[in-house]
């Protein structure tokens, strides 16, 4: 689409939507004009009022509006001038019904000149003329220059082919610009009224801003520290860049739906009781207004929330007023308050939680369990204290924030897609994926069920039975978060009701096969063993064109491979599923052929089990660190004729970063395997050494490691009597488990502890139990050594986590600590600090 400008494209776009379907938000009302058949409660009265307010329009010569009479051409070339803002003093057009002493000829000049307008012949523009739905299309499309779409298709039967305006209408309707009158018709010679008229430029203009739409700014005030409100008109259409305040920066501006007010957003906040001037740059002009914050304090009011037993930095909020955010503490200091914070347990005696009871901030260690807090802010001889709130401490490493999914698996076999029950099966919930620390694992052991109606469905354990028809809500529960949904009961036993084949069409050539994959599902949407009763009643009518007889005999879950086997002719027909009663289940067309010929070959990828299913593979997953491919062969008539045999054939393979990825010929198969993180391309050669295709891998490493270590900061040991240890070098956290280890970060986020083993072994304490088992991850070893050149002490390796001490006067020597990869490889640091020894 071609566009002579944006604004304008977007204005007749709305225009002409709005001509044609009616809208439901009206604009506010400005001071009445006085029309008499435009009373206030009119629905058009906020349009016209507006335009008139404006001057854009004016009214008939016996006072009226005029509603329902038709607009004029040169009446619309007035209006649209008027509030584009166009040249008014723009060339005279070369009409010759306008003549340059008419109220009208300006306006025509003006859109003339602009080329947004043309004739009804060269010498004529018709200012008395009307305008049709037709013209207006026409001049939507040669206005702004939106390119012809003749192929287009629109549903308007009075729309036909080889009419002047055809094309306009579906250049339009292809550009989402119109609709009909009706879904099927256009009356591209029906008229558009004055009232019509100033509806679609009102809208237009106050969605996109030329003259009604200009935003102006009357007063501004302050409603929160960073936080200013806007009085004006057509705020919708202000922006961030319009607004500056003096040291500070607006960040965002949040209109209302009127826009007659915004909310700006500062980057700072604003001192208090200090006067600040606002900025406001719009149409060229700007505006300065003063503005000054009073902070008083009248509610407080705690923030709820969840901690970790062992975080550092962990802090109370609360809210002043009806501010949204938390409040500051330092900013109300600055306005002269002091802050407190107070807590009680359970018990409701005093609770000694906080290391700083100023600022909210808790001790780096805490009891787990719900606590009380309240907040007194106090200025002068003014007391504002909140109501009491209750805050959880637990080890967020337990703790699930959700539950994301819920799996049941129906007593005959298979995964429900639906919680539909017969009466008289069971269910097991057989999967529970929750949100613990940042991750999503399966929390099926530690999930309990619940039913809110025992008489339709009971649960014992993770086990649904459905006792009679009724509807019943289930609950899963994994610590705090719980997944509520509904189970019916019903007595209609399941029936087959559809047959799926995975493709709608399949081409064989004569006596060779090709397997087609079904799925099979009842009336609930659930998967269907066709032979869960010894009997299968579907029944298979099998076209001509292919051979033998086939059964859709399913697993229990709905699925069965057909092997179709073409029979010795040409032909077509088309494979039906149908159930006892004859009705038709499910169907595919089969096209077999008689041409036998390989006309391409093509690298396609096969989709195994436990192998990755594209070209992105990951080192650490077996079950997505190969990738398989096969080279098929394809007739001249594009059928599938079969893969080559690649060993056979004595093709080559070769993988260019064998530290990516490897790949090997096996029969028909090209299977590659991810070795480590990369890129590379794996090239398929034939027997002349000519390249028949090239794959590219990308091979990713998803395994937890170590990125960054930020040690503490060492001083140098002079005296006797000190034992240098990992606590000189890391910020650990005491734990009756493995000690924590903080200022480690890793390469995936989460709120897992890494925490490290008395023989210095680092991990990720995944199933937050706080000692090392099957279900964490290794991460490295921390070593500790005494290096050459030391004079008494001991050169080598010691336990980094039992130490070495300074024992005597003149000890001098460098202690190195490193986090290793695998501590009998040197060169696998991940990083490394020292100690200074210089006893005197």
């Amino acid at each position: 689409m071609a566009y002579q400008s944006k604004n304008h494209r977007k204005f007749l776009a709305t225009s002409l939507t709005a001509a044609m379907v009616a809208t439901a938000v009206a604009p506010a009302a400005s001071f009445a004009a006085s029309f008499p058949d435009v009373q206030d409660n009119n629905f058009y009265a906020p349009y016209v009022n507006q335009l008139a307010d404006a001057g854009i329009i004016e009214g008939m010569p016996n006072g009226e509006f005029g509603l329902r009479e038709k607009v004029t051409r040169a009446q619309a070339a007035k209006m649209v001038s008027l509030i584009r803002d166009l040249d008014l003093n723009a060339a005279a057009a070369s009409f010759e019904d306008v003549k340059q002493d008419a109220w009208y000829a300006k306006y025509i000049n003006a859109l003339y000149a602009e080329k947004l307008v043309d004739g009804v012949t060269e010498t004529e523009f018709a200012p008395n003329g009307t305008l049709t739905r037709a013209q207006f299309a026409k001049l939507v499309v040669d206005a702004y220059g939106l390119e012809l779409q003749a192929d287009a298709k629109t549903p308007f039967t009075d729309v036909k082919e080889g009419v002047w305006y055809t094309d306009y209408i579906k250049t339009l309707y292809a550009n989402d610009l119109i609709n009909g009158k009706t879904p099927t018709t256009f009356e591209p010679n029906a008229t558009i009224d004055r009232a019509d008229f100033a509806k679609l430029l009102v809208d237009a203009d106050l969605e996109f801003g030329f003259t009604l739409g200009n935003p102006a700014v009357t007063g501004v005030s302050a409603v929160s520290p960073n936080t200013l409100k806007l009085e004006g008109t057509a705020l919708k259409n202000i922006k961030a860049s319009d607004l500056s305040v003096e040291g500070n920066k607006v960040t965002a501006v949040t209109p209302s739906a009127d826009g007659k007010s915004a909310l700006i957003t500062l980057e700072g906040s604003i001192a208090p009781n200090t006067e600040v001037t606002l900025k406001a740059t719009l149409n060229g002009t700007t505006k300065e207004f003063t503005v000054k914050f009073e902070y008083k304090v009248e509610k407080a009011t705690v923030n709820a929330g969840l901690f970790d037993d062992d975080t550092k930095g962990q802090k109370v909020t609360f809210k002043i007023n009806s501010e949204s955010s938390a409040a500051s503490v330092d900013y109300l200091k600055l306005a002269g308050y002091t802050v407190k914070f107070v807590a009680v347990d359970s018990d409701g005696a005093s609770a000694d939680i906080f290391k700083d009871n100023t600022t909210g901030e808790l001790k780096d260690s805490l009891t787990k369990g719900d606590y009380e807090v309240e907040v007194q802010v106090t200025k002068g001889g003014t007391l504002v204290k909140s109501e009491r709130e209750t805050i959880s401490v637990v080890n967020l490493e337990q703790v699930a924030t959700a539950v994301k999914s819920v799996e049941l698996t129906n007593g005959k076999g298979f995964v429900m897609n639906s919680k539909t029950l017969v009466a008289g099966e069971t269910a097991d919930v057989t999967e529970v994926i929750s949100t613990i620390a940042g991750d999503d694992v399966d929390a099926t052991a530690n999930a309990t069920v619940e039913s809110s109606n025992q008489a339709a469905v009971s649960v014992s354990g993770k086990t649904l039975t459905a006792n009679a028809a009724g509807k019943a809500t289930i609950t899963v529960t994994v610590g705090n978060s719980k997944s509520t949904f509904d189970v019916t009961v019903t007595n209609s036993v399941r029936k087959v009701t559809k047959v799926a084949p995975s493709t709608s069409s399949v081409k064989l050539i004569t006596g060779k096969t090709t397997d087609v994959s079904v799925i099979v599902t009842d009336q609930y949407g659930d998967p269907f063993n066709t032979n869960e009763n010894g009997k299968n009643e579907l029944e298979e009518v099998v076209p001509s064109v292919l051979a033998g007889s086939y059964d859709l005999d399913t697993n229990n879950e709905g699925k069965v491979t057909l092997t179709l086997t073409a029979g010795s002719n040409a032909g077509t027909g088309t494979l039906y599923f149908k159930d006892a009663n004859n009705n038709v289940l499910g169907s595919f067309n089969v096209q077999v052929t008689k041409v036998d010929n390989v006309g391409t070959s093509k690298l396609e990828l096969k989709t195994l089990a436990n192998q990755s299913k594209d070209n992105t593979l990951d080192v650490n997953n077996d079950k997505d660190n190969k990738v398989t491919y096969a080279l098929n062969k394809y007739t001249t008539e594009g059928v599938y004729n079969g893969s080559i045999d690649l060993a056979a054939g004595n093709y080559s393979v070769e993988s260019l970063k064998a530290t990516v990825a490897t790949a090997a010929i096996s029969g028909t198969d090209l299977t590659i395997t991810a070795k480590g993180k990369g890129q590379t391309d794996v090239v398929l050669k034939d027997s002349a050494g000519a390249v028949v295709g090239k794959i590219t891998i990308t091979v990713v490493d998803e395994q937890i490691t170590i990125t960054k270590v930020d040690f503490k900061a060492t001083s140098t040991v002079d005296y006797i009597g000190e034992t240098i240890n990992i606590n000189d070098v890391f910020d650990i956290v005491a734990s009756d488990d493995d000690e924590i280890v903080k200022g480690i970060t890793l390469s995936k986020s989460t709120l897992h502890k890494v925490r490290i083993e008395s023989d210095g072994d680092l991990y990720l304490d995944t199933d937050g139990d706080g000692q090392f088992n099957n279900d964490d991850v290794q991460l490295a070893t921390v070593t500790a050594e005494v290096a050459t050149g030391a004079t008494g002490l001991a050169v080598g390796t010691f336990d980094p986590v039992t130490g070495i001490s300074t024992t005597a006067s003149g000890q001098k020597g460098t202690i190195i600590f490193k986090v290793m990869e695998d501590s009998s490889d040197a060169t696998t640091a991940i990083a490394s600090t020292s100690v200074t020894v210089n006893v005197k």
